[in-house]
């Protein structure tokens, strides 16, 4: 459930690139942001022209800045890693994966190589950077056009990636039958209030159950494959209603083409009310049926991605354990999921969840 959507382009520029002198005066610091020294050493890295301006870029964690470089290339976001999140080799798969979407011309924003030696990660003070191509486009507008469009993306990643071989770096858990879902759920009940408790044990059993049912379809048992593993509109921009691009691939995983599948249908159907309504007492408890539906009808669509009967079977109950998992990491970590308050959130969660597991067998009617 994505808790924000691409944002316009920064306006506000940073201070100017510095002098060689203040450059080996001002080494980096560990803060989340760029100074001008730092930038001038790592700019240096890449050939992209004249550089005309350059932007804070407030986009995704705090704990890894961004700029927006505009140059007489193009323009490009450049990005240094959050120091939590810096595993090398992952971070060196993921861009093996991206390169090889982009040589089968899938829409994304493509890496650039430094203009030393034609590497896409950038270690310098043990700090890695990585530039990207800037992609113009439009936030998700809840259309049934983006939505299918969105499906057909999905499967177009699947048919991209079935000759990606997978490795020890697209290992890990996803959402489905996990311990770290189940370590956030116990770690809630340091989060909110006892009178909220009663929602925790309410959202394992319903975790538990959805796992269990979901096995029970033979998930376990499918073929495996790299995926996306974050399939929501947060990661994706459009334009007159079709994918441009597809962002964020640090969540690559081997695992069941359904694992994503499930994902995009829970994240492109869901209702928050009204826009601008923050009460999430008040969201309709049910997915949106002709949302769903495009995304599914988008997914299928694409020669070679049928969803099977055995995979709409396990929809609803991977859909439930999509859904607690990305509603109790935040919750878990800060009290709150965005804005909202953390129980309020956890409730309506459970809503939702008791809604799909009591109309389960409508949806994959509705689906097949």
């Amino acid at each position: 459930m994505s808790q924000g959507a691409p944002p316009t382009p920064p306006t506000a520029p940073l201070s100017p690139l510095p002098s060689a002198e203040s450059l080996r005066a001002a080494p980096p610091t560990d803060t989340a942001t760029f100074d001008g020294a730092e930038l001038a050493v790592v700019l240096s890295r890449y050939d992209i022209g004249v550089i005309n301006s350059i932007h804070r870029f407030r986009r995704g964690s705090e704990a890894s800045p961004k700029v927006l470089v505009r140059s007489a290339r193009g323009d490009f976001v450049l990005k240094r890693r959050a120091p939590e999140r810096v595993d090398p080799a992952r971070v060196r798969c993921s861009h093996r994966i991206q390169m090889h979407l982009a040589d089968r011309r899938f829409p994304l924003p493509r890496l650039v190589r430094s203009r030393l030696d034609g590497a896409t990660l950038i270690d310098l003070d043990n700090r890695l950077y990585e530039m990207f191509e800037y992609i113009h486009g439009e936030k998700y507008d809840q259309s049934v056009t983006m939505t299918s469009s969105a499906g057909r993306a999905l499967a177009n990643l699947h048919l991209a990636l079935a000759d990606f071989a997978p490795n020890d770096e697209t290992a890990g858990a996803t959402y489905h039958n996990t311990d770290g879902v189940r370590a956030n759920l116990e770690a809630l009940s340091n989060q909110l209030a006892e009178s909220d408790h009663a929602i925790i044990d309410t959202l394992r059993a319903d975790y538990e159950d959805a796992a269990l049912r979901a096995e029970e379809r033979g998930i376990s048992h499918w073929p495996v494959q790299v995926i996306h593993g974050d399939w929501h509109a947060g990661n994706m921009l459009f334009k007159q209603g079709e994918v441009v691009a597809v962002i964020d691939y640090d969540t690559v995983r081997a695992a069941p083409r359904v694992i994503d599948v499930a994902n995009g249908a829970l994240q492109f159907s869901l209702q928050r009310g009204e826009s601008g309504n923050t009460d999430p007492a008040v969201w309709p408890p049910s997915p949106d049926e002709a949302r769903l539906k495009h995304f599914c009808r988008g997914y299928d669509g694409v020669q070679g991605c049928i969803i099977s009967t055995a995979e709409i079977q396990a929809m609803p109950w991977l859909m439930i354990e999509a859904l607690i998992a990305e509603a109790t990491g935040p919750v878990a970590t800060t009290g709150r999921f965005g804005g909202m308050d953390g129980g309020a959130f956890l409730r309506m969660i459970a809503t939702k969840s008791a809604w799909i597991r009591k109309n389960g067998d409508l949806l994959t009617r509705s689906l097949a």
